[in-house]
Formats: structure tokens, sequence, C-alpha cells
């Protein structure tokens, strides 16, 4: 007794796997509507489910460009999007760069810190700290 054929994606499946997962579907959601099981689809699909988002986006940015020839609205939407792009992380990231971690001062450079600040709670400390911001 022969197996079950191979699952064979077709074009449609395939496209559709990319945009639902560009729209943030999970792999469980993604099978259920194909209706086969994770497995199959993480298998058949891995590409589309790997690279879908990133497709979706460039087809999307393509359009954007070509109907910014010829439309002042969708000119402004493309370089606004472009503008966003530009604050984005070097590596093409969605999110902002991490901020960069404070280097921690040493015992001996904040005692520095301490003798070179005036000590407002008092009337010398204030005279002080007028003078300092003079200066």
């Amino acid at each position: 007794m022969a197996g079950r054929p191979a699952f064979k994606p077709t074009r449609d499946q395939r496209s559709d796997v990319e945009i639902m997962k560009a729209d943030g579907w999970s792999n469980e959601r993604i099978a259920l509507q194909l209706r086969i099981s994770r497995p199959t689809l993480e298998k058949a699909f891995a590409n589309e489910l790997q690279y879908g988002r990133d497709t979706v986006q460039l087809e999307n940015l393509k359009s954007l460009r070509k109907m910014a020839k010829k439309n002042a609205s969708a000119n402004r939407q493309l370089n606004d999007r472009l503008d966003l792009a530009a604050t984005r992380r070097p590596d093409g990231g969605d999110e902002p760069p991490a901020p960069t971690k404070e280097t921690k001062l040493g015992k001996k450079e904040l005692q520095q810190i301490a003798a070179e600040t005036p000590d407002t709670s008092t009337e010398m400390g204030e005279l002080l700290a007028k003078r300092m911001s003079l200066n």
C-alpha cells in the first residue's frame, strides 16, 4: 500500500503564505488556513515563511515607486517612507538602534566630580555654583 502523495504547493498558495506571514500570522494559523499540518507548511513553504514579509514589502515599494512618478501623494508617501528608513538600524532592521551602554564611573572619578561640584544646600555652595555658571 502506497502512502499519501507529497504535498505540492501552488503558486497562489505560495503568494498567500507570503502575505499572511507579512501580516504577522503565526505558522500554526497559516497551516490551519491552508488545511495542512504545521510541519508540512514549514517544509513546503520554508522560503515564503522566512522571506515573505520582505518579498511583500519589496512588491509594495515597487508599486509605490511606480505610482510616485505620476502621483504627488504617492511621491510624498514614498519620500516619508524613505526618510523613516534612514533612521533605522544600519543593518536594515525595523527597530531603532539600541542605546549605547553608559560607561560606569569608578570611585575616584565620582569623588573628583563631587569635589568639583558645589553643595548647593549651603549658602557658600550656592555662591560657588553661581560663580561657576558665570564662567
